[in-house]
Formats: structure tokens, sequence, C-alpha cells
């Protein structure tokens, strides 16, 4: 299985918070089962290839497990541009499936290109911040037979349930 991460921020790497973020760790937890052959995290800093291979392997040491990551830098102003060109395999790749943790403003683009290309993709929430992008993003999902889903990583955080329980 080859996995497409759009993003290398909080969530994917821990950059900025504690730890070493979720989506690195879940992929390397998951690769004790199933067959991960190559995760491509595609992001815009340069910093990100020199943090990633970091946490990377603290995960990969943590976790006793043997994850690859391949970084690509996209540079230009539009992520749609360059991550389509990747998804047609115009630099060569080809991915079983996404996972878009980018700033919840920038989700809308990747996810289009990603479902327009057949790539099952979970974006970490929320799925866009309007509804309009949302109806397209679910219009285009049906047209294109794509399986696309929207994960809730706060939804069990100790913080979280206190404010559910005590409001």
């Amino acid at each position: 299985m080859k996995i497409l991460v759009v993003g290398a921020g909080m969530y994917v790497t821990g950059r900025g918070g504690y730890g070493n973020g979720t989506v690195l760790s879940a992929l390397a937890q998951t690769s004790k089962n199933i067959s991960i052959a190559e995760v491509v995290v595609v992001a815009r800093s340069t910093d990100n290839k020199r943090i990633i291979a970091t946490t990377l392997q603290q995960i990969n040491d943590m976790l006793n497990t043997n994850l690859k990551i391949k970084y690509l830098q996209i540079e230009g102003a539009h992520i749609g541009e360059e991550l389509q060109a990747i998804c047609t395999g115009e630099k060569g790749e080809k991915f079983d499936c996404a996972i878009v943790s980018t700033p919840d403003h920038l989700h809308f683009e990747p996810i289009k290109v990603l479902i327009k290309n057949q790539i099952s993709t979970l974006v970490v929430k929320p799925l866009v911040p309007s509804l309009s992008e949302a109806k397209e993003l679910i219009n285009l999902q049906e047209q294109y037979g794509v399986y696309g889903v929207v994960e809730f990583h706060k939804r069990y955080d100790e913080g979280n349930l206190y404010v559910k329980k005590n409001t």
C-alpha cells in the first residue's frame, strides 16, 4: 500500500506541540499488521524533510517499526496544480489512499484533486469551512465513487469529554 499525506504539521509530526503527532504514529503502528510500502508526505516548508526524518526515526524506534517516508516539497502557490501532477503520475507516484492534514481553510483544494483522481481520502477535521465546499466535495465523491471520510481525533480527549459532561 502506498499512502499520500498532505501536510506535515502538528497532527502529522507533532510540530508546534508535544509528542510525535498522530498521523505518522498511526501509520507506523498500522504497518505492523498491513503492508505499507511507502508513505509520501507532501508539504511546503523546506524544514519539513528534516522534521519528518527525525520524527519518523523516533516513532520507528519507539514502536519497533520500519516505516519508510518520502518527502515531496510543493513550492508553488497553487497546491492543487502540483498535487494534480503528483497524483497523475507525472512525478511517478500512484497512491492507494490519502490523508489530508493541512490548516482547515486549505482542505478544499487538495481533497478535490484527490477525489477527481479517485484516491480514497481521510481528512483531519473539519472537512472544509463552508457548506458550499462540503456539498461540492460530497457530490464529487458520489460522482467518482471514491471513499471519503472525516477523522474526529478530538472526540475522546479528556478535556473535551469533561466539557461535554459538564455542560
